[in-house]
């Protein structure tokens, strides 16, 4: 693919005017333009941050201009100083802010005459929509800042469409970000000069989508528009890819990175460097290489990393000597990153919060992916689920909790998917590779939690080992009391089963604060909940459940703890688990602790669900009401914790039916109803 951006990119050069005076660099690689803004992307006031500033607000039928805004720093544009700017609400900006007449909705190749002189264009938005607004926000700090004007919810390809025009202080270059997109958007991006001059990135005016539909900057692609001529000979460091977390007894540690050749020739050979906390530099040469022209070039250096102590190491990495040359652009030469090294870890539980709703269509895909995953990955995570209240009036188990839970992530779309608080996107995108990220990511503390149910009372009890100290201030136990399946909520998508639906949280969505986490020194939580009145299952989520006098656990033998440390601030989870079953009052077995048998009633095939304290066999048998044996089956070798079978009563006439599950001499009986 990279090679294929090389070829589209130098045919848009040669068929440039010659007096054209910027090239640009393909977006090559991930993120934003040097990771200045990490904000989230939705529509304003539906999320966005408030940090942002509104120059042109919505419902523009037809195109318009937004009002003159002046740059908050010196800026050259085509070598000359500009001060002021405006935009169209048709996705230009122009420097010449006298021009009158906004460009049309539609696009069309540049050099265009309807095209203002000195403009970066991302033409073929069009904000005619009720949530379209053009923002503005400067990041960074003084002599390398970044002005944004980002398009927030804007339309493209009849869909919506995030991108971003950003002005870099000190280098003077441009940046065209694309964002996220619901559908397909067909612009033209670059930069007209006049109308005989322009440079245009390789797909206009059908410019199609890199990003997803992922609000945060991790699907970003961008491209950058450089004033002058492009160098022979110009490493650019991408990135400083060592893994972040290590334990300082499995070193020496690979350095590694990713450099790409902005130049215009070929790399044969070059030098690869390193340097810890600005220390020595170690270099080694590498030959026999093919660099073509922006493409990226990973690398695990030849010298391995010892560090004498655990702590936080900042790692910078470049390349030299470009086929025994000098690098002709220093400017853009480190990467670099941190690692924190500690002396021992543990293995991540990693948590997964999904945003649903038994109203919502997308929302099946995203559950079926997710127990796609799911099965692929027993025992290997905690899974939460919050239904919505949207779309239409929503799901009926909806709770102000998971409402918390929402404005805290600030979700404005279903189905959606937070992992450990950091990823943020649809679960239907969820992938092997995204839960293998997760996974191998080390925890620092080990989390246990055991719970009891007796009648509708819940007992909860946590216990946290830190295996290394964690200073941040703003740390929460969160406690989430879910049923593992629920059938009542059935609504509009066509879902008849709903996994792991949070009912109550512990003592509420705000959970409870502990002291920052110090090495062997184990604190714990202990909360309590007794689930109020008698089951109702609310009209929609505009009536949501009344805690305080009902509840609406459809079996309280079906109950499931999820328990997570997060920060509350930076959002990041340290350690999840899902709480093991304790017998309590519903339940004096030792070993089999809960059953469930669902859909009850059941005409061809019902699921049987139950918990076991320790793997072991399990023997099923059916009665009739006349007392007759009419099934029996045996589960051998069976995992602790919840496992399922299928029941099949597709011979089983209409009636009345007893199913005993036995195991180490206990026994449960739960009654099933058979309708043909």
């Amino acid at each position: 693919m990279k090679k294929i951006y090389t070829f589209l990119f130098i045919l848009s050069i040669i068929s440039l005017n010659v007096t054209s005076q910027y090239y640009y660099i393909p977006s090559i690689n991930p993120g934003n333009p040097g990771g200045l803004n990490t904000l989230d992307e939705y529509p304003l006031g539906s999320g966005l941050s408030s940090t942002w500033t509104s120059i042109l607000g919505p419902n523009n039928a037809s195109p318009t201009w937004s009002s003159v805004e002046t740059i908050p720093f010196n800026f050259n544009f085509n070598g000359s100083a500009v001060t002021q700017y405006k935009v169209s609400s048709s996705g230009v900006l122009t420097f010449s802010t006298s021009a009158t007449t906004a460009p049309s909705y539609v696009n069309s190749a540049l050099p265009d005459a309807s095209i203002p002189d000195n403009s970066i264009v991302i033409w073929g938005l069009e904000g005619s929509g009720s949530n379209d607004n053009i923002v503005t926000q400067t990041f960074g700090t003084a002599g390398s800042q970044q002005h944004w004007i980002f398009f927030a919810s804007y339309t493209a390809g009849g869909s919506w469409s995030y991108w971003s025009i950003v002005l870099e202080e000190g280098t003077d270059n441009i940046y065209i970000v694309d964002q996220r997109h619901g559908g397909s958007p067909a612009v033209t991006a670059g930069i007209q000069i006049n109308s005989s001059t322009a440079i245009s990135v390789a797909g206009s005016p059908a410019l199609g989508k890199l990003a997803g539909t992922n609000a945060s900057d991790a699907d970003n692609y961008y491209y950058e528009f450089i004033y002058g001529t492009q160098a022979n000979y110009d490493v650019a460091g991408v990135s400083m890819t060592t893994f972040p977390y290590l334990v300082l007894g499995n070193a020496p540690f690979d350095i590694t990175g990713e450099v790409t050749n902005y130049g215009t020739t070929t790399i044969t050979t070059m030098d690869i460097n390193y340097s810890i906390n600005g220390g020595a530099t170690v270099t080694q040469s590498v030959s026999g290489l093919n660099i073509a022209t922006f493409d990226n070039y990973s690398f695990t250096h030849g010298t391995g990393w010892t560090p004498t102590t655990i702590g936080t190491y900042q790692i910078d990495i470049w390349a030299s000597n470009i086929n025994g040359n000098t690098d002709m652009n220093t400017s853009n030469d480190v990467a670099s990153g941190s690692v924190d090294v500690f002396n021992s870890s543990s293995q991540r539980t990693p948590l997964f919060e999904t945003f649903t709703s038994s109203t919502c269509g997308p929302c099946v895909a995203g559950n079926a992916q997710l127990d796609v995953i799911f099965s692929a990955n027993p025992n290997k995570f905690t899974s939460i689920k919050y239904q919505m209240d949207w779309p239409g009036a929503g799901d009926p188990y909806y709770t102000d909790e998971g409402g918390d839970r929402k404005s805290f992530y600030g979700v404005s779309s279903v189905p959606r998917l937070e992992i450990d608080g950091g990823w943020d996107s649809n679960p239907s995108d969820l992938t092997q590779q995204d839960f293998d990220d997760y996974y191998i990511i080390p925890a620092f503390t080990d989390l246990a939690a055991t719970y009891s149910v007796g009648g509708q009372a819940v007992q909860v009890d946590v216990t946290i080992d830190p295996l290394e100290n964690i200073p941040s201030n703003n740390l929460v136990v969160h406690i989430a009391v879910f049923e593992y399946l629920t059938y009542n909520n059935v609504g509009s998508n066509g879902e008849i089963e709903f996994h792991h639906v949070m009912k109550k949280m512990l003592p509420n969505a705000s959970g409870t604060s502990i002291a920052s986490l110090q090495s062997s020194v184990q604190q714990t939580v202990s909360k309590s909940y007794n689930f109020n009145g008698s089951y109702v299952l609310p009209a929609n989520a505009q009536t949501p459940i009344n805690h305080s006098t009902e509840h609406s656990v459809e079996e309280f033998t079906d109950l499931g703890v999820a328990v997570w440390i997060q920060d509350e601030v930076t959002k990041e989870i340290f350690q999840s688990t899902t709480g093991s079953l304790v017998a309590g009052i519903n339940n004096q077995n030792e070993q089999l602790l809960s059953a469930k048998v669902y859909p009850n009633p059941v005409a061809d095939n019902a699921t049987l669900a139950f918990y076991l304290k320790e793997s072991g066999d399990v023997t099923i048998k059916i009665h009739n009401s006349l007392g007759e044996e009419v099934i029996e089956s045996y589960l051998n070798n069976q995992s602790f914790g919840r496992s399922t079978t299928q029941l099949n009563t597709s011979e089983l006439p209409t009636g009345l039916y007893t199913i005993t599950l036995i195991t180490n001499n206990e026994r449960i009986v739960k009654k099933m109803q058979v309708l043909k």
